[in-house]
């Protein structure tokens, strides 16, 4: 659910940071839920009653939430009382048609009266169900001769049942067994998986070529052919659903259950409910087991020693590990390295592994060797032994310092994964002899590896992290790593060791030398994302960077001696751009002519690529430039940006010249910044023509001498949801007549702004009183306000607030008797307020009760107090405090990440960010960050 709210991928974490980050982003918001698929497995109503509970204290009325199953139970029990199920009913004979048609008529096979008359017999039998028409005319698509039609609609009589769940399955078991026998094994293996796993096709793909199932001539790598089965499962339905990535890769798919009962004995799925039932019980054979997956469901439990007795095992998976893991104790490493020599693929990702034993040259069928998240610093020797092996993956492995001296033996290695292996310091000498490599995430350059062993590796695909260049000799060095032969690659990281670490160890080299190096590593035009970390040159400008037209994504990060950035203008596809900590960086070169006169008549030419500077771009961050006046300007005018959507401006105070931006905006975030930049900024904001404005989200931070909102910005915010205002100390006002401008604004943060009014001081709020403020704010935050001596009068017309949160406001006093007049209001929280706070206490001497006992849910200082004027008890997560903190962690956090941080600082900076969570008692973040 978190995902579909952000629309981006969730990292692993707790159940309870899920539920707290799901309920920020619902919170006191209306929303519709559609949960797919439920099946009546054991314990769903209790599950489903957990869920309904957290759903109705996140959303606001009228959120709705429909449930689709296949089982009329289910629908039963968890309807709404005196809701009747909706039951579907198939599709009409013409649309049947018009989908059959669509699907066994788009390949080899063509319309004729004979492939018609009996294409309508079979659809007639599908009984309008979708997916079983969808399945059969994907069969019937690689089917030339009508016989083999007739043969199928003969046997179809088979499916002509009434049940509708027996139906598709036997559909789906008719179409399997017409299967390709290389297909039908990498179908069954899916089983390995729960109902509802997102399998990554990558990761599937891995095993598929583990287990040996993928047979490729010379011309097509194993990869590629791996893709293309998962296309043909794709196109006859094995796969229930399936997502792509930005290029229309297919990343994520979710399997059918068909392949469950087809798997039989041989392939099983534990978890932490069924593990000890299964073994203990005898359903389980485990000397004909073959394939074993353990689902840890996001717990911690302790694998059973008993699986050592599977000792023809092909397969041992482990999924869904917590993210902060788990310890394999010695037994369990015995049952593995000792028992399982027949293993192809293992994993034991996260298993919390310091020594990996030297056993495990025992396996020397293994194929896959996923170890990632471990706690290893070396691999041993032994390993080189499996020379049959083709995917090694160490991601995360943290502690890593070295991969095994003999690695160049593996010489069927085709990935190797090094993702955030962050001690790596070395690799090993001959690694360019493995020339079936198609991943190496990670190269660290040495005096004795240096860049001419990747000279070689012309098959590498997805990311390559090139790391340490300032030990690169000289350009023929750089050259001969052959970057631009690569033409799989698709990220590119360019990295040099900071300034302080190359001072440390006196490893400085000029700019005019880094500047040569960079020019020798020239990578293919076919590269989409390049990243510059550490580059010590005071230009960018080689004389390949411009013609990579390709790129969608740019980031230069820590360059501090970098001066002069290369004209942007040709990269038309770009789009995101990142800029962090390039301290004498003064100007943003743009070349172009913006042919106008005035912004109001740029907006109307700019709809063509000729009068737009980076006509893709979406996302634009620029952090920490302290010397950035901005761009430079052609012909006295800006470039103008038609596409972004998110745009971050933090800690360039010098920022004064900015582009024209089109007024389509998710999230805007100027922080660290001069109030000069904030109006430039609305001074440049064009609404596209043809096209309604969009401003969802707003956020000013430390916007030094703010002391009004630019009145160039306030018609731009219209269809503004979220308004974020924080350490704003210069800001003086707030008034309706400002707030008038933002009739969609549903949440309102106000956080330590010593001047600010709320209330328009001059005595003219009277007259304000008329104007239709806020009529759709629902959350109002605000915290550490010292002039905030009563609640403004305009709030008292904001009839759906839902939420009001207070906090260390101590010259507020009381509440007004009008508070009883919002009646939507659901939520009440006060922290810190002094004299307020025990006034809003239940009892005879809280004298402002009876204004807020009308309020369901009501929080002072941690204390929930219910309705009846008792106390519930102490609440660990709530309050302001947790909102701000995860606000700025996130900033915080982004800017650990792009400075790349040391260990020890950022073990430092996790100390303080546990004692400052400590001091705030949220409990539920003290969790979640120090995991």
């Amino acid at each position: 659910m978190l995902e579909s709210v952000t629309k981006g991928e969730v990292q692993d974490s707790t159940l309870d940071v899920l539920k707290c980050n799901l309920h920020e982003k619902l919170n006191n918001k209306k929303f519709l839920l559609v949960l797919d698929d439920v099946w009546d497995h054991v314990g769903y109503r209790n599950t489903w009653d957990r869920l309904k509970g957290f759903l109705r204290s996140t959303g606001s009325a009228g959120s709705r939430v429909i449930v689709t199953t296949r089982f009329m139970n289910v629908a039963e029990s968890m309807a709404t009382s005196g809701l009747k199920p909706y039951e579907l009913h198939g599709l009409p004979a013409e649309k049947s048609w018009h989908l059959f048609e669509q699907i066994a008529f788009a390949g080899p096979v063509r319309q004729s009266p004979t492939y018609i008359e009996v294409g309508e017999e079979i659809v007639n039998k599908c009984r309008g169900v979708p997916l079983v028409i969808r399945t059969m005319a994907g069969l019937l698509s690689c089917k030339t001769d009508v016989d083999d039609w007739v043969a199928i609609r003969n046997k179809q009589v088979l499916i002509n049942i009434d049940d509708q769940e027996r139906r598709m399955l036997a559909t789906l078991r008719l179409s399997y067994d017409h299967l390709p026998s290389h297909l039908k094994r990498c179908f069954v293996y899916c089983s390995l998986f729960p109902k509802d796993y997102e399998i990554n096709v990558k990761t599937l793909i891995q095993l598929w070529i583990g287990q040996g199932y993928i047979n490729s001539n010379k011309s097509s790598c194993l990869e590629d052919v791996g893709i293309e089965y998962v296309k043909n499962l794709l196109w006859r339905s094995f796969f229930q659903e399936y997502r792509r990535d930005r290029w229309g890769n297919i990343k994520w798919c979710k399997m059918h259950d068909l392949a469950v009962t087809i798997a039989g004995k041989e392939i099983i799925t534990l978890n932490a409910s069924n593990v000890m039932d299964s073994l203990s019980c005898g359903d389980v054979n485990l000397e004909r087991v073959r394939h074993i997956s353990l689902d840890f469901e996001n717990e911690i439990w302790e694998v059973p020693t008993i699986l050592g007795k599977a000792k023809k095992l092909r397969t041992f998976f482990l999924m869904n590990v917590p993210f902060t893991g788990f310890e394999l104790e010695d037994r369990g490493c015995e049952m593995v390295f000792s028992n399982m020599i027949r293993l192809r693929v293992l994993s034991l990702n996260r298993a919390g592994m310091e020594i990996v034993p030297s056993s495990i040259r025992r396996l020397k069928h293994l194929r896959y060797l996923d170890l990632s998240g471990n706690k290893m610093q070396t691999i041993p020797e032994e390993i080189t032994r499996l020379i049959n092996l083709q995917v090694l993956s160490l991601h995360w492995c943290k502690n890593l310092r070295q991969l095994p001296r003999d690695t160049e033996k593996l010489c069927n290695l085709a990935y190797l994964g090094l993702d955030d292996c962050e001690s790596l310091t070395s690799m090993p000498v001959g690694i360019g002899k493995l020339t079936c490599l198609r991943e190496l995430s990670l190269f660290v350059v040495t005096e004795a590896v240096g860049l001419d062993e990747l000279k070689r590796l012309n098959k590498l695909s997805g990311e390559l992290y090139i790391r340490r260049l300032e030990r690169v000799k000289d350009k023929s060095e750089a050259q001969a790593a052959k970057l631009e032969e690569k033409s799989e690659l698709r990220k590119l990281t360019l990295s040099w060791s900071s300034s302080a670490e190359r001072e440390e160890k006196n490893a400085a080299r000029s700019s005019d030398h880094e500047r040569s190096i960079l020019e020798a590593l020239q990578p293919h035009t076919n590269l989409k994302k390049i990243k510059f970390l550490h580059y010590g040159g005071t230009c960018l400008l080689t004389s390949w960077f411009t013609s990579l037209r390709n790129l969608v994504g740019i980031s230069v990060i820590q360059c501090d001696k970098l001066r002069v950035l290369p004209s942007l203008d040709t990269f038309v596809s770009l789009e995101k751009l990142a800029l962090s900590v390039l301290d004498r960086l003064e100007y943003i070169q743009s070349g172009m002519k913006v042919p106008s006169s005035s912004p109001s008549l740029a907006s109307n030419n700019k709809n063509s690529n000729d009068s737009q500077f980076l006509p893709s771009i979406r996302s634009l961050a620029i952090y920490d430039c302290c010397n950035l006046i901005g761009w430079s300007p052609t012909n006295t005018k800006s470039p103008f940006l038609a596409r972004v959507t998110d745009l971050v401006i933090r800690s360039c105070p010098k920022m004064i010249l900015v582009p024209c931006f089109a007024v389509q905006f998710e999230d805007v975030r100027l922080m660290y910044v001069s109030s000069e930049l904030l109006s430039a900024f609305s001074a440049s904001l064009i609404s596209p023509p043809q096209t309604r404005t969009r401003f969802r989200s707003l956020a000013l931070v430390a916007v030094k001498g703010l002391r009004v909102v630019p009145q160039d910005l306030l018609p731009q915010l219209a269809s503004l949801e979220s308004l974020r205002i924080l350490y704003c100390h210069d800001l003086i006002a707030l008034t309706p007549a400002i707030l008038q401008h933002l009739p969609s604004l549903q949440e309102l943060s106000i956080y330590d702004c010593g001047a600010l009014e709320l209330e328009d001081c001059n005595g003219n709020d009277e007259n304000d009183m008329a104007l239709p403020v806020l009529p759709n704010l629902r959350i109002l935050y605000v915290f550490r306000v010292p002039k905030l001596v009563k609640l403004p009068r305009w709030l008292q017309h904001c009839s759906n607030l839902q939420k009001l949160q207070i906090s260390s406001c101590h010259n507020l006093m009381c509440l007004p008797s009008w508070l009883t007049k919002l009646t939507a209001l659901e939520s009440l929280e006060v922290y810190g307020c002094d004299i307020l706070s025990g006034r809003c206490s239940s009892g005879s001497t809280a004298e402002d009760w009876p204004k807020v006992s009308h309020i369901p849910n009501i929080n002072i200082d941690h204390v929930q107090i219910q309705e009846d004027g008792c106390y519930k008890g102490v609440e660990n997560g709530g309050g302001w405090e947790r909102l701000l903190l995860q606000y700025m962690l996130e900033e915080e956090a982004r800017l650990l990440q792009q400075r790349e941080i040391d260990t020890s600082s950022r073990t430092q900076f996790s100390r303080m960010l546990a004692n400052c969570v400590g001091r705030l008692s949220c409990n539920l973040f003290q969790r979640c960050f120090l995991s």
